[in-house]
């Protein structure tokens, strides 16, 4: 991947903010880790430009929240279907207000970018596929542990009454990973990609929801 340039960007933009605010701590050592500083850096980038906050407010708020997660709800569902390219009608559906669509791809412009399609249509996309994917895991990821569903295999992992409810366990959620992927012909462009970014994630939830 090193040899792809927008991965090198992202890269050298998480190491400039690691190596500028670190405090002794590791450095990033897989894509997860990489990608989950870079959603950090550009809430920070949010924060401080577009809210006039200072840099050492609190990077995630609830309306950042809110929006990875309506990002990432997106990435999942364009996935299932084989789109790269989205319209307004996609964002509405995942709960993103079309009249600030355009201040999402400002304040996210390192992650979505709103481009004129044919007929001058607005259409969207994440600038490269590793970070739709990224965020396609990390709904899924989300989704498991919040609720039981594993929508890797579309199925209800707790669905008992409400005074018992079984801690879901991660195992299922990696074994559906695993089968998704091996059932991938080419091994991009669909699930199986958002897959493998599943395994890596329980130290990483931990430091998203602490943020």
């Amino acid at each position: 991947m090193c040899h792809i340039p927008v991965f090198c960007w992202i890269t050298a933009t998480v190491l400039e903010e690691v190596l500028k605010t670190r405090e002794g701590g590791e450095l990033p050592k897989t894509l997860t880790e990489m990608y989950i500083h870079f959603l950090v850096v550009q809430s920070k980038v949010k924060k401080v430009k577009y809210d006039g906050g200072a840099e050492t407010d609190p990077h995630w708020s609830p309306e950042s929240r809110k929006m990875i997660k309506s990002l990432g709800k997106l990435a999942f569902d364009q996935l299932q279907k084989g789109n790269l390219i989205f319209y307004e009608s996609d964002l509405t559906e995942c709960g993103i207000d079309i009249r600030a669509a355009s201040v999402y791809s400002g304040v996210f412009t390192q992650i979505f970018r709103e481009e004129r399609g044919l007929y001058q249509d607005k259409v969207f996309c994440f600038v490269h596929l590793s970070v739709q994917e990224f965020l396609a895991a990390l709904h899924v990821h989300l989704t498991f542990f919040s609720s039981g569903v594993n929508l890797l295999s579309e199925q209800t992992t707790s669905r008992r009454s409400k005074r018992s409810k079984p801690k879901p366990k991660p195992k299922r959620l990696y074994q559906s990973a695993v089968d998704e992927a091996l059932q991938s012909p080419n091994g991009h462009l669909d699930l199986s990609s958002a897959s493998s970014w599943v395994f890596p994630w329980r130290p990483i939830r931990l430091s998203y929801e602490a943020c």
